[in-house]
């Protein structure tokens, strides 16, 4: 079941839900094939996650929006103010801004994966590499 989602990109508000299971399974598995997973995670700068979502090859990106962003016709992230849908044309002079909702919309997508960290005995998380 989709989970509604509202993140800022360049001080801009979009609403979303999340995809469908199937997408984020393939979300999953590009985000650890190219080593995109740890800058997904809470506490990472924005900095980071759009310098990793640069890093990875364009065709893995290009998926990874269409994935975060449609589910056959539908929308699933739109621009809050105006149910514009997303699009690379909203950013004009700011694309790292269009790479950042990116980024927060995978996120959104992937964040249970994180509930997979165990606490130990400290109460940390474990941290096996």
């Amino acid at each position: 079941m989709a989970r509604s989602f509202t993140v800022e990109a360049g001080d801009v508000e979009f609403k979303g839900s999340t995809a469908p299971a199937k997408a984020q399974i393939e979300m999953l598995h590009i985000a650890g094939r190219t080593g995109l997973i740890v800058s997904l995670q809470e506490g990472a700068s924005d900095m980071a996650l759009v310098v990793a979502l640069t890093q990875i090859h364009p065709d893995d990106f290009t998926a990874l929006r269409k994935l975060c962003f449609v589910s056959g016709k539908e929308d699933l992230v739109v621009r809050a103010a105006d149910n514009v849908p997303v699009g690379e044309n909203l950013f004009q002079d700011a694309p790292q801004d269009f790479y950042l909702l990116v980024g927060r919309a995978l996120v959104e997508n992937l964040s249970p994966f994180w509930q997979l960290r165990k606490a130990t005995v400290e109460g940390k998380a474990e941290q096996s590499h």
